[in-house]
C-alpha cells in the first residue's frame, strides 16, 4: 500500500456544513456561482435513463467545436474540469516531476500532481514539466491578458513545457482573455459550465488541446462519466453561451456594491475580476467564518488556500448583500 498519500481538497457549499445544517436557513457565499444564470429551455428526458450514455459524447462535442470554433478531436469532456484535471497530470506527468502553480490558488492542482507522484512548486526557475494558471485565480480573482497568456505559451514551448490554464470562471470575467482558440500543442484549457450555469449538481466540464493530448485524456478518463442529463443539459447550455452577457452585467454591478462595502468596513481585498471577492481581516479567517455562520452566512475560509486571514465571498443578489455587510460589520465590532 502507497504511503504518504495526499489529503483531499477541501471546497464551498453548504454540505461542507454536514448534511445536519444543509436545510437550515444560511446563505452560502462560500461557493462561487452565477445568481443569474441563462435559461437554456432544458427539460430532462427521462427515458433516457434506460440506456447507457454515448461515451464518445460526440453531440456535446459538436456543439462545443461550433462555439470555439475548434475541431472535435481538439475536445474531451468530464465529470467537472476537476475530471479534466486528474486526467491530464496522469496523462503528462511522470513520478518525481514538477508541476509549477502559484502559491495560492485551486487545491485540486497540488492534490492531482501529488496522485500521479509529482509535485507542486512555485520557482520558476526550478524544472518543471508542466505550469498551472488559474485564469481569473481561485481565490484571489486576479486574470492574466489574453496577450500576457500567449507570451507565457510561447515561453513554455521554448522550454518544452506543457500550460495549463484552467477558465472556470473566464465565462463570468469582466473581459474576455480566454485562449482556447489559440491552438497551440504545448496548451490545454478547461472550461467549466458549474459556475456560469449554476449547476454543480450536474458536473460538467471540458477541455481543449492537441488531438494526440486529448486522445490520452479520453483514455484515461473513466467511461461514461458525463451522465445523459448532464450531457443533454451541456448541448442546451453551449447554444445560451452568449446570453452570459446579462449575467456579467449584474454580477459587475453587485460587486462593485459589495466592493464599496468592504472598503466602508475597513477591509482590503484583492482587484475582483469575476464572480467573488477575496478580503483580508486582522483576526484569523476562521474565527470571521464561525461568526458569520451564526447569523447565518457561510463564506469561504481561505486557511486551506494558505492564507489564514483571508475570506472569499461570492457575489449575490443585492438583499442578500445588504444583509451580508450588515452581519459584516457586527461581527467586526463584537
Amino acid at each position: 500500500m502507497r504511503d504518504n498519500f495526499p489529503n483531499k481538497v477541501i471546497h464551498g457549499g453548504l454540505l461542507q456544513l454536514g448534511p445536519d445544517n444543509y436545510n437550515k436557513y444560511i446563505t452560502d457565499y462560500s461557493a462561487s456561482i452565477n445568481p443569474w444564470p441563462p435559461e437554456t429551455g432544458w427539460k430532462p428526458d427521462f427515458k433516457r435513463i434506460k440506456d447507457y450514455p454515448d461515451d464518445t459524447y460526440t453531440r456535446l462535442k459538436e456543439e462545443i467545436s461550433a462555439y470555439h470554433r475548434v475541431k472535435t478531436e481538439n475536445i474531451a469532456v468530464g465529470n467537472g474540469s476537476v475530471e479534466i484535471i486528474r486526467s491530464l497530470f496522469k496523462a503528462v506527468l511522470n513520478p518525481g516531476e514538477n508541476v509549477l502553480t502559484e502559491r495560492h490558488t485551486f487545491g485540486e492542482y497540488r492534490f492531482s500532481a501529488e496522485l500521479a507522484g509529482a509535485s507542486c512548486i512555485h520557482d520558476p526557475e526550478t524544472p518543471h514539466r508542466l505550469r498551472v494558471i488559474c485564469n481569473p485565480n481561485n481565490p484571489s480573482g486576479e486574470i492574466v491578458t489574453r496577450a500576457e497568456m500567449l507570451a507565457i505559451a510561447d515561453e513554455c514551448s521554448e522550454k518544452e513545457v506543457m500550460l495549463y490554464v484552467d477558465e472556470a470562471f473566464m465565462d463570468l470575467a469582466d473581459s474576455d482573455e480566454s485562449v482556447t482558440d489559440c491552438g497551440y500543442d504545448n496548451v490545454i484549457i478547461s472550461r467549466s459550465l458549474t459556475k456560469s450555469f449554476a449547476i454543480p449538481g450536474l458536473r460538467i466540464g471540458y477541455g481543449i488541446g492537441n488531438p494526440s493530448l486529448i486522445k490520452k485524456i479520453e483514455a484515461i478518463r473513466l467511461p461514461w462519466t458525463v451522465n445523459s442529463f448532464a450531457e443533454d443539459f451541456a448541448i442546451s447550455a453551449v447554444r445560451n453561451y452568449d446570453r452570459l452577457k446579462n449575467s456579467r452585467i449584474k454580477i459587475r454591478a453587485e460587486r462593485d456594491y459589495l466592493c464599496e462595502g468592504l472598503k466602508n468596513l475597513g477591509l482590503d481585498y484583492h482587484p475582483p475580476s469575476a464572480n467573488y471577492i477575496l478580503f483580508s481581516t486582522e483576526i484569523l479567517s476562521s474565527e470571521l467564518t464561525g461568526k458569520l455562520l451564526k447569523k447565518g452566512f457561510y463564506v469561504r475560509d481561505c486557511t486551506s488556500f494558505g492564507l489564514p486571514r483571508s475570506i472569499r465571498i461570492a457575489v449575490r443578489k443585492r438583499e442578500e448583500n445588504e444583509r451580508l455587510l450588515e452581519a459584516l460589520k457586527e461581527c467586526l465590532h463584537s
